[in-house]
């Protein structure tokens, strides 16, 4: 239902059209106005997983809405449990169509690479965010100091 409504309600810009910014975005914006997402589709099994990856975030995006505005947006490492979540449920479905064994392991070796990626990716952002944060309790950062977290 919630995938459905950012459908209806035309939330979701995928055509790949000339000139558009590439990679994919979903912004919740404030509570009661989006989610909306920007992604370039042409249809591969990596565009639908992008398409579930971020309908993952909307659909965060609208069951915390009631939070209020200071309190829906989720840390990152919760905002991509959602998004991941929603990948699984695709990934589940596309391994159960898999017409033989090559294509099965084919898939089940991206799936591996993505999530060995995404736990690196989010616990290096993690690592950064609570770096940069300790840091700033002791005054201003220059973008010196913060390169030096990264």
């Amino acid at each position: 239902d919630l995938f459905m409504g950012m459908v209806k309600e035309k939330r979701i810009d995928v055509p790949a059209v000339d000139h558009k910014k590439g990679g994919a975005y979903c912004a919740g914006v404030i509570p009661g106005v989006g989610p909306f997402q920007l992604l370039n589709f042409d249809g591969t099994k990596h565009d639908v997983a992008t398409l579930a990856h971020e309908s993952g975030h909307g659909c965060h995006d609208i069951l915390a809405y009631k939070q209020g505005y200071l309190q829906y947006h989720p840390p990152l490492t919760l905002a991509e449990t959602a998004s991941i979540f929603g990948e699984m449920i695709v990934f589940r479905d596309l391994l159960e169509l898999a017409k033989t064994p090559e294509e099965r392991l084919t898939l089940l070796m991206s799936k591996i690479d993505d999530v060995v990626n995404s736990v690196v990716r989010q616990c290096s952002f993690d690592r950064f965010e609570e770096l940069a944060h300790t840091a700033r309790e002791q005054g201003e950062l220059s973008s010196d100091e913060l390169d030096k977290f990264w």
